[in-house]
């Protein structure tokens, strides 16, 4: 995908109470960081953006829309394969409730299918990944 190139580093929606970001960098892809001298690529920061996952994803998908067309998709799919493969039951809780909320998952059905099985997760929440594969599955041809 060609990217337009951008005048510098613009952030697009705050990730935590600290003032990490997630942005658009000077060349068009997504970054995370405070401010253009230390940002690093969103798909190599994966951890720093799971608090992004506090927010509901109305929200966070109406703040970075505008930016998609010059930057692409961020990493969503990434995102959510590691917040629903996280050890505690915080983060898949909250990545499932993101896909419950819209967010594409059809990338997602193997992560969602072990989540559903893994018998060492809380029933809900293996109960949730089941419900979500099933409505997956079915949507994808």
């Amino acid at each position: 995908m060609d990217h337009v190139r951008m005048p510098e580093w613009q952030p697009v929606i705050r990730v935590n109470e600290y003032g990490l970001m997630l942005g658009v960098d000077a060349d068009g892809a997504w970054s995370v960081g405070h401010d253009e001298s230390d940002a690093t690529a969103a798909s190599d920061a994966l951890i720093a953006l799971l608090p992004l996952l506090e927010q509901p994803y109305t929200d966070v998908q109406h703040a970075v829309a505008p930016h998609v067309a010059t930057a692409g998709l961020p990493p969503w799919s990434q995102l959510l394969r590691l917040a629903l493969t996280w050890t505690s039951d915080h983060w898949p809780t909250r990545a499932l409730t993101w896909i419950e909320d819209g967010c594409p998952a059809r990338e997602l059905l193997d992560t969602l299918a072990w989540l559903k099985d893994a018998r060492e997760r809380a029933q809900p929440l293996r109960h949730r990944a089941l419900r979500l594969w099933k409505a997956e599955r079915e949507r994808t041809p």
